[in-house]
C-alpha cells in the first residue's frame, strides 16, 4: 500500500471526524484540572498514529518521490501549525482553585482551532489537485494536529507556571 493508494474519505468518515472535533472542542472550552500528562497525551497519540500509518503506507514504495511543491506546502503547514498552537495557547486561560490549577480554551480559541482545520482542508485539496502524495497524506495531517496541540500545551504549561509563581510571590 502506498500513500497514493489510500482510499478517499467517505461521508461517514467525515461525519465521524466532525463529531470527534466537536467533542474535543467542547472539552477544550470547559474548565478542567491542568494536567501535564493529559495535555501531552493527544499529541503523542497522534504522532504514534502518524508513524504507524506512514510506516504502513511507505512500506515497499522504493519508487516514491518527494515533489518540491510538497516541501513548500510542508513548510507552510508547519508554520501554520506552530502559529495556530501558539495562538490557541495564548487564548487559553488558567486559574487557581483550591490549591490546584484549572484551565480552558476561551471560546475565541475555537475560532482558531476550526480556522486551522479550514486552512488544512484547503491545503489538502490543493495538494490532491497537484497530485502531491506527501502533502495530501493522512500521516501528515496527524503530525500537523499533533504540532498544534503540542505547542498549545507547551504555551499553557508555561503560562500556568508563570501565573502560579507570581501568585506564590504575591
Amino acid at each position: 500500500m502506498s500513500l497514493s493508494s489510500l482510499p478517499p474519505l467517505s461521508p461517514m468518515t467525515i461525519l465521524i471526524v466532525v463529531l470527534v472535533l466537536v467533542l474535543i472542542s467542547l472539552q477544550q472550552i470547559r474548565w478542567s484540572p491542568l494536567d501535564t500528562r493529559r495535555l501531552l497525551r493527544a499529541p503523542v497519540i497522534l504522532l504514534i498514529g502518524a508513524v504507524y500509518l506512514a510506516r504502513d503506507a511507505l512500506n515497499g514504495t522504493a519508487g516514491w518521490s518527494l515533489h518540491p511543491m510538497d516541501l513548500v506546502l510542508l513548510v507552510v503547514e508547519v508554520l501554520l501549525a506552530l502559529g495556530g498552537g501558539l495562538l490557541m495557547g495564548r487564548l487559553s486561560e488558567t486559574k487557581e482553585v483550591g490549591g490546584g490549577v484549572m484551565m480552558r480554551l476561551r471560546p475565541v480559541g475555537l475560532v482558531v482551532w476550526f480556522g486551522y482545520f479550514g486552512v488544512r482542508i484547503g491545503t489538502e485539496v490543493l495538494a490532491h489537485g497537484l497530485h502531491l502524495v506527501l502533502s495530501s497524506s493522512t500521516p501528515l495531517l496527524l503530525v500537523m494536529i499533533a504540532v498544534v496541540k503540542g505547542v498549545q500545551a507547551a504555551v499553557m504549561l508555561q503560562s500556568s507556571a508563570l501565573a502560579t509563581a507570581s501568585l506564590r510571590t504575591a
